[in-house]
């Protein structure tokens, strides 16, 4: 995975996660794990930028919109694998690994990935 300087991209190691296939509904414990991504990403955010004087208002608003923007992307990606996809369970094993970190772990993923990131990397290369 590409690292992504100043925390700016803590979550968004999940747009690199791409799945294939193609599903009319999206698993409600898929959408429960991508919503806690996405809260536990933004809360990051804010705790990173929320109460600096260096980032202008404007700045923080923008980050956000972009997060937002993130966590849509994500969920199109994951909301095309099928539940019985090889690819689905261990997707969704790195999303809930990765909204159990902490902001500062998060910061770190792309030095060292959870085992469950490890294991999806290792099956979504076969696809």
């Amino acid at each position: 995975m590409r690292k992504i300087e100043g925390g700016a991209g803590l979550a968004l190691i999940c747009l690199s996660i791409c799945l294939f296939g193609s599903s009319a509904v999206l698993a409600d414990e898929m959408t429960r794990a991508i919503e806690q991504m996405c809260a536990k990403t933004k809360a990051c955010m804010q705790e990173r930028f929320g109460g600096s004087e260096q980032v202008s208002p404007e700045m923080k608003a923008m980050i956000m919109q972009q997060m937002g923007m993130a966590c849509d992307y994500m969920a199109a990606q994951y909301a095309s694998a099928p539940k019985g996809h090889p690819i689905y369970q261990p997707a969704l094993q790195c999303l809930k690994s990765m909204a159990a970190m902490s902001c500062d772990e998060l910061d770190a993923i792309d030095d060292n990935p959870t085992p469950e990131c490890e294991r999806y990397e290792e099956v979504s290369e076969r696809y």
